[in-house]
Formats: structure tokens, sequence, C-alpha cells
């Protein structure tokens, strides 16, 4: 085992010895024994890479609603309230209606709203623009009722000047005999 050389050791005495015959300088060649040499030292450990730094997350930020559109979906959200011929009081059915139109309004408390009478083709004009201002106050009274602030809503008649429906069958006359609520941006206080 003596005699066994390490390759790095005879390379480095072979660099040695060629070095100094290089500059004319008389080669002085150092014995040693492979065995005496310290051994190697260990390989490196392997390289672990570091954790990337943590990624902040953040939130996706979701933009406020577009007010237009809450508001537009809304009024489409709100139901006519049908009345019967030459009648303004509420119906069961229209009833039911007018609660599902206040759980609406009671939610879109900043805005004001218009109750809007409307009434089919028969009758006189005045008569019809009455028939509507009263259509109109019972719809507002029953909102009243279920604590919808009075000071929000605006009483108007379209009398018999805005049907819903073309045509003098009973069905196009029902469906103009009508109360419409229509919500509007702002909270103005409305005397009505």
């Amino acid at each position: 085992m003596k005699n066994r050389r390490s390759i790095p050791a005879i390379l480095a005495a072979t660099v040695l010895f060629s070095a100094a015959c290089s500059h004319n300088q008389p080669a002085i060649i150092a014995t040693f024994d492979v065995e005496e040499l310290p051994p190697e030292p260990p390989a490196p450990p392997p390289q672990v890479p570091e954790p990337a730094p943590p990624v902040a997350k953040s939130s996706p930020v979701t933009p406020p609603p577009d007010p237009a559109a809450v508001l537009r979906t809304i009024n489409e959200r709100l139901s006519p309230i049908y009345f019967e011929t030459n009648r303004w009081e509420i119906s069961t059915e229209a009833g039911k209606t007018i609660e599902e139109n206040g759980r609406l309004l009671a939610d879109a408390a900043d805005w004001t709203a218009t109750v809007e009478g409307h009434a089919d083709e028969r009758g006189s004009d005045s008569w019809n623009e009455v028939l509507g201002i009263w259509r109109a106050k019972a719809v507002k009274d029953a909102l009243r009722t279920m604590g919808i602030d009075p000071s929000r809503m605006t009483i108007l008649s379209h009398g018999k000047a805005q049907p819903a429906a073309p045509g003098r069958d009973e069905a196009a006359l029902s469906r103009n005999r009508r109360v419409q609520i229509i919500l509007h941006p702002g909270r103005d206080k409305h005397s009505s």
C-alpha cells in the first residue's frame, strides 16, 4: 500500500519538478509518503435551496357595486300593485305585493321613491287622475305601516296616460289599473 500514490500527489510532484527545471535551477524533490498526508476533506453537503420568502397574499379587492346598476336592479324587482275597476282598496294579493316591495324599499333606505298611480282607459281623464292619486296614496299608507319613511315617498298620478298593456280586453285593462313604485337616487325630503 505504501507504493500506491494518489493521482493528486503524483501531479503535485511533477509540477514542482517541471517548475524547477524550467528556471535552470536544481530541482529539489521532496519525497513523502502518501499515507502521511492528511485525509481529504469530506465532500461539502449538498446545498439545500433556501425557502422562498412568503408571498404576502392579499384578498382580491372587490370594487363597490355601481349605484346605478343597483338602482336599476331594485327597480326591476319592484312589482306593480293591481286594483279592481274603479277601486283603490288594497286586496289580499295586492297586500302581499306591497309587503315584497316594502322589503326592497327597506333595503334601499338611501333612495327616494315615486309611488305612481295608473288607471285603465275607461272613464274621464279627471276621474282617472283622481283614481290614480287614491291608489298611490293607499299604497304609500300601507308602506308607511310597514315602517317605510313617508318622507321618502312622493305620490303621483298618471291617470290613463301611461298604459302598461295596449288593448281593450280585460287582460290589458287589468294590467293598466296599477300602482308602480320607482326608486330614484338621493334622499330628498318630500311632502306628499
